[in-house]
């Protein structure tokens, strides 16, 4: 149809319609000779308008005459169409490309055959070809500037260039760039020019490259490259210098941190930079606009605000969890700023938007209960969290287990988690049996070993720190754990006892003599629940007490030891608990144990009378009995000695 279209030439076109006019004349014999053969009446009735006006008139037959000629109108004409072949294009576009592909070099030498090139040749050439790429994108001066510069940049750089020589290099290298440094900052090699100057200039140049650039610091914290010179800046720049970079992030603090490079600089500000004030400020921007601009340094949280502003309360709180959920969303819970809002947030929050926070923590605390704020985040997603975000935050803690306890925020919350999970074979599973396998590194670190003293103490003030049981105690009454805490403790307890009491075994003896260490022991043996294996780390430690020995003596003895004799009278002392609950006592077993060598050893000296004074105390008429049939045969030996646990142990005994 295109090839026919194509070769109608467009002019005044005459329509012949004599074709048409004697198909319409045979069409009109066939109705003539179909009347003529119908009946009379029919063909009388079927008579046309114009027959009976012949008729009527009386003359001859009319003929109607039409005008069998059409005249069309001349259009105007068209712009001729290229009738160039489409295949002919086709052909010349393909063999042009083939020109420029073969294209020969000036001169009309040949086309050299393709050389493979070893792994330095190409990356000389790739080398060069970027070096060619960068070169057309800038200017050719700047781009002089930044070569010339790295050359210099090598020299002043290495370990070995003398001082004198260094200053002089680093004063011709920043004459060189000055006037051209916003050009040359954003690029990832000729920064390190500046950051260099920044670093190893002087004061004079120091104060002339922050002269030049202090109204891009924004800008250029944004920048993947120039954002380390802003880092330089805050870490070699003068006073005056350091406040103005801190200046200038106010009002931008919230909007910088949801930026991915910015972020890292604000956190450096954030973290080692800033002064109390200014992270009051800083924390204060994400509240909403008003706080951008006007701002109280004095208020350190976002609590004590919404105490001194109650009826701000409502939009702060909105304005704080829009900006927390963008956050959250972008992946930023890296950063300590961060922790501190998010922390913020938890502590004023209630209700819906809480959970929602809490849903989106749940899976990421892991990245923030290294710091302060992020570890008290994540006791408040503990506390108020349902009970299937207290199962993701526990399985989230797969593998990171030791590390969190010997952390010095992270432990507590480990300590939480103890605390508020109702599902123990779920802690006692994922928690407590990554903490039995690395058990002696977790008890050696003092954050660890409050970790296994609090799970298994609970709050005894005696092992864990008053400040860290108020902290505790603020998670208490939550309407997610039901189970009755001691319960909880001792079912806890039971799943840690096992390979806490096999360490215990192992080194019993070296640690007797330790303070530190006896304090661990007996908050271990006062605090298990009652098995068989604590029953035989009891028979160890009193075939130890009863070892025969002379006052005095250089061979030291637990009796004698002041830490070991603590150990011995605090465990005495629980037996009168245990007798309550029906279990055995540690009197009982220490008293079955010694021998009469033993006793009148005990009796020689001050502290061994005050074991049994300690054995008579627990009011136990069992282990009151065993201690007068011990001393009977030592009556008098006992009258003998002039020591105050001898005195005091016959007026025990009338």
């Amino acid at each position: 149809l295109i090839h026919f279209y194509k070769r109608i030439h467009t002019a005044l076109i005459m329509v012949d319609l004599q074709v048409e006019n004697v198909k319409k004349m045979k069409k009109n014999k066939r109705k003539v000779d179909t009347a003529e053969n119908e009946s009379p009446k029919k063909a009388k009735k079927e008579k046309s308008i114009l027959k009976a006006k012949n008729e009527k008139e009386g003359g001859k037959k009319k003929s109607l005459k039409f005008d069998e000629s059409v005249k069309v109108r001349e259009i105007a004409k068209a712009p001729k169409k290229d009738k160039t072949n489409k295949k002919e294009k086709l052909d010349k576009k393909v063999k042009d490309k083939k020109l420029f592909k073969k294209k020969d070099k000036k001169g009309g030498e040949e086309n050299k055959p393709f050389e493979k090139l070893d792994k330095e040749q190409t990356r000389d050439k790739q080398k060069k070809e970027k070096a060619e790429r960068k070169a057309k994108k800038l200017q050719q001066e700047v781009f002089d500037i930044g070569v010339q510069a790295k050359k210099i940049w090598e020299e002043v750089r290495k370990e070995d260039c003398p001082e004198q020589k260094k200053e002089k290099l680093t004063t011709d290298l920043h004459a060189l760039v000055k006037g051209n440094i916003k050009k040359i900052i954003f690029a990832h090699d000729t920064v390190r020019v500046v950051e260099c100057l920044m670093a190893m200039g002087t004061q004079e140049i120091k104060d002339a490259l922050y002269e030049e650039l202090k109204e891009d610091i924004i800008e250029m914290a944004k920048s993947k490259y120039a954002n380390f010179f802003v880092q330089k800046l805050l870490r070699y720049g003068s006073k005056e210098q350091k406040n103005a970079v801190m200046k200038a992030m106010m009002g931008n603090t919230s909007r910088l941190m949801k930026h991915k490079t910015a972020g890292v600089v604000v956190e450096l500000a954030y973290n080692d930079y800033a002064n109390a004030n200014q992270r009051n400020s800083m924390l204060q921007e994400f509240l909403g606009p008003e706080y951008r601009l006007f701002k109280e340094p004095e208020v350190r949280t976002v609590e004590e605000l919404v105490a001194k502003h109650p009826e701000k309360k409502v939009e702060m709180v909105k304005n704080l969890k829009a900006n927390v959920e963008t956050l959250i969303q972008k992946g930023c819970y890296n950063h300590s700023l961060v922790h501190t809002v998010i922390h913020n947030y938890l502590s004023v929050a209630e209700g819906k938007g809480r959970t929602e926070v809490i849903e989106s923590l749940r899976d990421c605390l892991v990245h923030m209960i290294h710091s302060k704020d992020g570890a008290m985040a994540a006791l408040y997603c503990l506390w108020h969290g349902t009970t299937k975000d207290r199962k993701s935050i526990v399985k989230s803690l797969k593998t990171f287990v030791e590390k969190t306890a010997i952390e010095e925020y992270g432990h507590m919350v480990l300590m939480a988690i103890f605390d508020t999970v109702d599902d123990t074979k779920l802690v006692g599973k994922a928690i407590i049996g990554e903490l039995c396998e690395n058990f002696v590194k977790i008890i050696q670190n003092k954050f660890g070993l409050r970790v296994v003293k609090y799970l298994v103490a609970g709050r005894i003030k005696t092992y864990t720190y008053p400040d860290t049981i108020a902290i505790m105690e603020k998670g208490d009454g939550n309407e997610h754990s039901k189970k009755d805490p001691a319960v909880r403790r001792k079912e806890l307890a039971e799943a840690a006892s096992g390979p806490i009491l096999n360490w215990l075994g192992e080194r019993l003896q070296a640690g007797l003599y330790d303070p530190p260490s006896t304090i661990t022991f007996t908050c271990i043996l006062n605090n298990l629940p009652h098995s068989e294996q604590l029953s035989k780390v009891w028979g160890m430690l009193a075939e130890e007490a009863s070892k025969p020995f002379i006052e005095g003596e250089a061979t030291p003895n637990i009796i004698e030891n002041t830490a070991s004799n603590m150990l011995l009278k605090k465990i005495i002392l629980k037996d009168k608990e245990r007798d309550k609950l029906g279990v055995e006592t540690f009197a009982k077993v220490l008293l079955s144990t010694v021998d009469q060598d033993g006793i009148e050893a005990w009796l020689g000296c001050n502290r061994g009378a005050f074991v049994l004074v300690y054995c008579w105390e627990t009011e136990i008429g069992d282990i009151q009995q065993l201690v007068r049939d011990k001393l009977k045969p030592l009556a008098q030996t006992l009258r003998k000695q002039k020591h105050k646990g001898a005195s005091i142990l016959v007026e025990k005994l009338g």
